[in-house]
């Protein structure tokens, strides 16, 4: 492999990321890793929220745990998704010099819209914004990164996809598109 890295979905909620990080979990070349960083925001002993505070924190779940176990060496190519509010305590430019940081982006009245919705006491950390432009400006310093918009996605998933694809350097594979 020319790069090893974790590949590394970075989002905001409701901006199509579980849409764009399926198309990996078909994929038999990579080991999807869901929003592991969920677990250390909520539940861990160093959690920076309190919404599930009733919840008793688990060591196992502390940010450096959860990063060693993400960058562990794997039979597979990883690709990670997560709301980069999740990995907040460990955003730097050093989080973002492991992974091959991928940032989809939605306009922000389609996400709080749609954030309402499904989750009406939602607070302004976790729609995520100021995060991952955090973390975009920390990746310009160490890697190159990619946008993608989630509009022009859902408009033309293969196009982008493939585009995609051929900027890892990894094959594109159109089957990866559907699924049960």
């Amino acid at each position: 492999m020319a790069n090893s890295k974790p590949i590394a979905l970075w989002a905001v909620p409701r901006s199509l990321s579980t849409a764009f990080e399926r198309v990996f979990v078909e994929r038999d070349d990579f080991e999807v890793l869901h929003e592991p960083f969920s677990a250390s925001y909520y539940y861990g002993e160093d959690r920076l929220s309190n919404r599930y505070s009733d919840v008793e924190p688990k060591a196992e779940h502390n940010y450096e745990r959860v990063l060693t176990d993400v960058l562990k060496p794997r039979q597979k190519r990883v690709f990670l998704k997560d709301m980069v509010y999740h990995a907040k305590a460990l955003l730097s430019p050093h989080l973002a010099s492991n992974f091959v940081n991928t940032f989809i982006i939605r306009d922000p009245k389609y996400v709080i819209a749609s954030l309402h919705k499904i989750w009406p006491d939602f607070t302004l950390g976790e729609t995520g914004f100021e995060q991952i432009y955090n973390l975009f400006r920390y990746a310009t310093e160490v890697n190159r990164e990619d946008v993608v918009d989630a509009m022009s996605f859902s408009e033309n998933p293969a196009g982008i996809l493939a585009t995609y694809c051929e900027h890892l350097g990894i094959s594109f594979d159109r089957n990866s598109l559907s699924w049960e």
